[in-house]
């Protein structure tokens, strides 16, 4: 089936400015994704962006560049706005399945895409999402109203004659919760053009093992995070067969 990778990037990042063009370990954040995922042998690479320069950077690299709407680039905009704007202008040729890789989780490999996409091929699933095992349950969250804490999620379990309150059980005997992150999503197109969904109705999950590859990066904080593995050794170089790069795009 043709598959085609989806690769957002606005621009007017509020948490890190300028994020998607921030130089990580040589190499603008945003191609971090663009080079692995020319690896993959997608059938067309899309970067979506209402920006110049990001556009610019996909170019150099021989990626397409879609100019998404900026009623579509605001800080709540929904990937379903701009997919649903991409599909509909490629309307008379759309791949079967569409793969999301965010550059804000840089770390992700070749061969994790690869099986993510196959395991999402062998699902039955109408579409697949990266996760990891949470480190915190949702019963140890609080809401806080008229100055009082009310549980996010509440449940009592019943034990020796007890009726504990969930948010006072040991975390370590909590059901196993997983939380999404950036890395890759994957989903068959008809779930755009016929329920205007990114999802569908099933989900497989992909979990990851390896925070490293489903690091996102959100804030300052991540950035120097990502930063310290880069220093480290922990993450390998990107170093396939880059064209030349022409120095530093956003300070020109």
């Amino acid at each position: 089936m043709r598959n085609w990778a989806l690769i957002p990037a606005r621009a007017g990042s509020q948490r890190v400015k300028n994020k998607n063009l921030r130089i990580l370990g040589g190499y603008h954040l945003i191609e971090w994704t663009i080079l692995p995922t020319l690896r993959c042998n997608f059938d067309k690479v899309i970067v979506c962006t209402n920006s110049c320069v990001i556009s610019e950077v996909a170019m150099m690299h021989g990626v397409d560049v879609f100019r998404r709407s900026h009623s579509n680039c605001e800080s709540n905009s929904a990937d379903i706005e701009w997919i649903d704007e991409l599909f509909t202008y490629f309307k008379d040729d759309l791949p079967d399945i569409f793969t999301i890789l965010r550059p804000t989780s840089p770390f992700r490999s070749p061969e994790l895409i690869l099986d993510a996409i196959n395991k999402f091929d062998d699902s039955g699933c109408d579409s697949l999402r990266a996760v990891e095992k949470c480190s915190i349950s949702p019963y140890k969250m609080w809401k806080i109203k008229q100055n009082q804490l009310i549980p996010f999620k509440k449940k009592t379990i019943s034990q020796k004659g007890y009726q504990i309150p969930a948010h006072s059980y040991p975390t370590q005997h909590s059901a196993d919760i997983y939380k999404q992150n950036a890395c890759i999503e994957v989903s068959y197109t008809s779930n755009v053009t016929k329920m205007k969904s990114i999802t569908g109705n099933s989900i497989y999950p992909y979990i990851m093992e390896d925070t490293y590859q489903g690091l996102d990066i959100n804030t300052e904080e991540d950035y120097k995070f990502a930063e310290f593995l880069i220093e480290r050794g922990e993450i390998p170089k990107i170093i396939y067969s880059l064209p030349s790069k022409g120095g530093d795009l956003l300070n020109k």
